[in-house]
């Protein structure tokens, strides 16, 4: 069992998926990173609605490209100076609302019910296509994204 913030866990969703992606894994990581994938994007499903509950809530629209958030127009001919200062108040109100609520959406703990994937697993080379071996290259972001849902095993222990 991993307990993170759902910011760790799309950090890691998204590390673990360019490593599935981009790196040719051998049959036992693949194994590992697919199920852990499996996991986790259910969290990054929940978290995707909850964003968008927040961001209709704060006067978002959601259409097929995302979420768009209407601009403050700037004081309109004939508005009295009042009145676009209240319309300015409430845009800032809700954008600061939507700002901390998405900060909290993202410091939510979660449980992920997996052990984390050692590194150990994760080949240090591969066959290219002539059958030469080559060094697999890995990000160091991603192994930073990844964050609790991998641990270096390489030290022995006493």
């Amino acid at each position: 069992m991993i307990k993170t913030t759902i910011f760790g866990v799309r950090s890691a969703f998204l590390a673990f998926t360019r490593i599935f992606e981009e790196t040719k894994l051998d049959q036992k990581a693949t194994w590992r990173v697919s199920r852990l994938l499996g996991q986790l994007k259910q969290h990054v499903k929940d978290y995707e609605r909850a964003m968008q509950k927040l961001y209709k809530d704060a006067g978002g629209i959601v259409d097929g490209r995302g979420i768009s958030m209407d601009v403050l127009l700037p004081l309109q001919d004939g508005e009295e100076l009042s009145d676009y200062e209240k319309r300015r108040d409430l845009y800032r109100e809700k954008a600061n609302g939507l700002s901390e609520a998405l900060e909290a959406l993202n410091d939510n703990e979660v449980e992920v019910n997996y052990d984390a994937i050692p590194l150990s697993i994760l080949p240090k080379e591969r066959k290219n296509d002539k059958g030469e071996k080559e060094p697999i290259e890995y990000r160091a972001t991603d192994f930073a994204n990844a964050g609790p849902f991998i641990v270096d095993d390489s030290e022995k222990k006493e």
